[in-house]
């Protein structure tokens, strides 16, 4: 139900060219992850990540991700709002417009922490973002900005994850969403989601 909602957040990004961000920071996960609880999944061929192994593949996030997972709780006779939690990762590719490249605009991972912060401020009520300057890290290997976001979509206070990474010709967006008041509950694995996303 809800997935559909948040696909306007995953709108721009026309066109990416080279880039350089990069620091040395490293990211060191929380807790050591149990491998039984999750299933590494293959993106595009190059890439993988590990969700949890409750989550089932969803069709409708966004037409053009290359992994749309998540989980509906099937009912609850608490009266309490049902939990949900998606991902999706779509996947941009710096040469796509040859014309605005050989122009020499490029676009950085700061550049796509900005837009994407623009595009939630846009679709949420009652806007917050984490850090409006996060910093370049690098995860196994791989420049990535990392920021969270908070707002409401109706009455309905909802948590954003959001990472991208960068590599030689494209970048890497996961998007990571749930209701606010499950975000404790999620918080690690979302964590361990993010930081599972490397090289095969």
């Amino acid at each position: 139900m809800w997935r559909q909602i948040f696909s306007p957040f995953l709108l721009v990004i026309i066109v990416f060219s080279l880039s350089q961000c990069a620091n040395s920071d490293s990211e060191k996960l929380e807790g050591e992850m149990n491998f039984d609880d999750y299933t590494i999944v293959n993106v595009s061929d190059d890439f993988s990540i590990a969700l949890p192994t409750y989550f089932e593949v969803m069709n409708d996030i966004d037409a053009r991700a290359v992994l749309q997972y998540g989980y509906i709780e099937d009912g609850r006779s608490d009266g309490q709002l049902e939990d949900e939690i998606y991902i999706s990762i779509i996947e941009f590719e710096k040469t796509k417009n040859k014309e605005l490249v050989e122009k020499g605009m490029a676009m950085d991972l700061s550049d796509m922490n900005r837009i994407n912060t623009t595009n939630l401020e846009v679709i949420l009520d009652s806007f917050k973002v984490n850090d409006k300057s996060p910093k370049t890290e690098l995860v196994n290997g791989m420049s990535c900005i990392k920021n969270q976001f908070s707002g409401k979509m109706g009455i309905y206070p909802i948590h954003y994850q959001l990472a991208v990474f960068e590599v030689e010709n494209r970048f890497y967006q996961i998007l990571i969403w749930c209701f606010e008041i499950y975000k404790s509950k999620h918080v690690n694995e979302i964590n361990q989601m993010i930081a599972s996303f490397e090289r095969t």
